[in-house]
């Protein structure tokens, strides 16, 4: 059983820890299965709905029996797991309404192969809350979108493919993208094809270095 005693904020190092605390709940293979308690945890975004979608599925391809507990309060909260769709998923409860007019979400979406219809899911998010999005805009947010996405299905090897999931923030005026895999990683991938000796923080610094990506010119051209 895990119950997190934090809130899983979308920055870098509670999305760190979280990951952390999720290591167990990936390698279990006990029959009996695990227990995730999330009922007190007072946020949850995209990212954290992502991860925990993915330790879900992890254990249902490997036929361990997993529970996970979601929160009911706040009112944003239940919201949130509502319109992410972590509570139709995970406890067959409420379906998620992606058009309802109170949604600031895209539901978490399982792919294993990618279709650019995906990455549009976004834009359309974006669009929603930001019309002034171009169609420049539009075309280089969905292409690092779909970017992201096309590296999972080409190179993680994950075992549960890939999964998506967004979130408007409105206090901020951003919108919070989350891709998860659960696969080999940069730096394996890296040190059996060409590099054997490189780390997996070195790998990932690698993967950046000397270009400028996707990502950023996404941020420059919408901010």
């Amino acid at each position: 059983m895990v119950a997190p005693d934090f809130l899983i904020h979308d920055a870098p190092a509670p999305v760190l820890r979280f990951i952390n605390s999720l290591v167990p709940l990936w390698t279990c293979a006990d029959a009996e299965g695990w227990r995730l308690d999330l009922s007190a945890v007072g946020y949850l975004g995209p990212d954290a709905a992502a991860l925990i979608y993915a330790a879900w599925l992890r254990a249902r391809t490997s036929g361990t029996c997993a529970e996970i507990v979601l929160p009911s309060e706040p009112e944003k909260l239940r919201a949130f797991c509502w319109f992410s769709g972590l509570e139709h998923y995970l406890q067959h409860g409420r379906r998620p309404q992606p058009d309802h007019p109170e949604c600031e979400t895209v539901p978490l979406h399982h792919f294993h192969q990618v279709s650019f219809s995906h990455a549009a899911r976004v834009s359309d998010l974006v669009r929603r809350h930001q019309e002034s999005l171009s169609a420049d805009q539009e075309f280089y947010l969905q292409s690092a979108v779909n970017e992201v996405m096309q590296n999972i299905e080409d190179h993680a090897e994950s075992n549960v493919g890939g999964i998506l999931c967004a979130r408007y923030m409105s206090g901020t005026k951003q919108v919070r993208v989350a891709v998860v895999d659960h696969g080999i990683g940069i730096g394996a991938a890296l040190r059996r094809e060409a590099r054997p000796d490189i780390t997996d923080e070195e790998g990932l610094k690698s993967v950046f270095r000397g270009r400028l990506t996707p990502q950023r010119q996404i941020s420059s051209r919408i901010a």
